[in-house]
């Protein structure tokens, strides 16, 4: 009876977490953290080995790793982030993200993610994109379509995500971006923060946030650089195509 009592429970909490309701996301507050703190939790995270010891030090920010390297995440903004750099093989062009999200621009990185780059069906996120004034080519967040909320499409999509042949199938097609030319270290720019992930000798960490000095000024400037020229560059004249 009492584990009848237990299970019965648990699936009460389960139906009742299924069940809330997809919260609706403009894009201009993507890089917001009350809209990420008021939606629900993604369905998929990454900590790490770390992850406690950074949010302790870190006044409770939550940290996801990657590769050895661990990402602050305050917003939807960051969140895209990291899902991007783990799960490169599910887009097309990644790096056209981290060119958004080096520059700030909430709206190039909203309508990146709803729009067609994303190639699994399933969205770990439970939220949908209003673009207002705006009207992007693709929308494929409008609605709840996409949205893993029974039991059954949350298992399709962690089953997806796990895929390891449609991992081999892309890796030929993985491009460098611009922060993994600095190899040892990823750096991002969101919002009025700058964070910086480091991965040195094995020992990996948090290196700065918000308006804290980062550890090689010289490779962040390199990489501000390289983006705020980027009138000429390749990506600036694809993400002319997301206005």
């Amino acid at each position: 009876m009492k584990y009848s009592l237990s299970f019965l429970l648990f699936a009460s909490l389960s139906i009742h977490v299924i069940s809330q309701p997809v919260r609706v996301v403009p894009y201009y507050e993507w890089s917001d953290p009350i809209a990420f703190q008021l939606s629900r939790s993604p369905l998929i995270t990454g900590y790490g080995e770390c992850s406690d010891s950074l949010s302790q030090v870190y006044d409770g920010m939550i940290f996801y790793e990657y590769d050895g390297a661990y990402y602050g995440i305050e917003n939807w903004a960051d969140y895209y982030y990291w899902y991007t750099k783990k799960y490169w093989y599910y887009f097309d062009e990644p790096e056209l993200y981290e060119f958004f999200y080096l520059t700030g621009n909430d709206y190039g990185m909203a309508s990146y993610i709803a729009g067609n780059y994303y190639r699994c069906h399933y969205y770990p996120s439970l939220i949908s994109l209003q673009f207002t004034n705006r009207k992007p080519q693709y929308n494929r967040l409008r609605d709840t379509k996409y949205c893993a909320q029974s039991a059954k499409e949350i298992k399709r999509l962690n089953k997806a995500l796990d895929n390891a042949f449609v991992k081999k199938l892309n890796s030929s097609q993985k491009k460098e971006s611009y922060c993994q030319k600095y190899r040892n270290y990823s750096y991002s720019y969101s919002g009025t923060h700058t964070t910086c992930a480091y991965k040195i000798a094995g020992k990996t960490g948090y290196a700065g946030q918000r308006n804290r000095q980062a550890p090689v000024n010289s490779s962040v400037n390199r990489i501000s650089s390289t983006v705020q020229s980027s009138g000429t560059t390749e990506l600036a004249r694809v993400a002319e195509t997301l206005k």
